[in-house]
């Protein structure tokens, strides 16, 4: 069995040793209620399909790492606070708290922060289709969105995919952390 999101990649001579079955994302409608029978209600149903967009493995799993997205989701918040009241020594203690996470932790939550940066981006928009955000994520991105513009949104995401390679290379976590949130101070204040 072979299975590829990107069948246009695969090589002709595999392609043609294979018989092909196209499989179609799931319709919101069929996971809010598979959703529903797991007693799930049918409005956090309605979000949690439009998050997975057709695939029910990641509707499950988005149901069940909601601790560890809330998790995500306060650090993620910390800094953007952090970085907008320029507050110095909460900086430092925010990135030595980063710092002490393990080094997947942290790769997890830069990648976290670039996806709420995306989605904090498009939801300037207004083009509510576009977003995947639980509620916790759309009520905080609703005040955020607009500190996130055309002027400063590349910039950030680059100070952030930064942090992660130096972070992925072993780099000192503090150092990285606190200088991410230095930079953002600026960024953020140039929307």
């Amino acid at each position: 069995l072979l299975v590829s999101e990107e069948p246009q990649k695969i090589l002709g001579t595999i392609l043609s040793r294979v018989q092909r079955i196209s499989m179609a994302r799931l319709k919101d409608e069929d996971i809010i209620n598979a959703l529903y029978r797991m007693g799930i209600d049918k409005e956090e149903g309605k979000l949690v399909a439009h998050i997975a967009n057709g695939s029910y493995a990641k509707a499950l799993a988005t149901i069940t790492t909601g601790e560890e997205s809330s998790a995500l989701f306060q650090q993620f918040t910390s800094l953007m606070r952090l970085a907008w009241s320029r507050k110095v020594k909460e900086m430092k203690a925010w990135s030595e708290g980063m710092a002490d996470l393990g080094r997947e932790r942290q790769k997890d939550f830069l990648q976290y922060a670039q996806r709420m940066i995306r989605e904090s981006f498009t939801a300037n928009l207004h083009q509510a289709e576009l977003n995947y955000m639980n509620a916790e994520e759309q009520q905080f991105t609703s005040r955020f969105a607009p500190f996130v513009s055309e002027r400063n949104a590349l910039d950030i995401m680059n100070e952030l995919q930064e942090a992660q390679i130096h972070i992925e290379q072993n780099v000192n976590a503090k150092m990285v952390f606190f200088d991410l949130i230095l930079q953002l101070t600026v960024l953020i204040k140039n929307h």
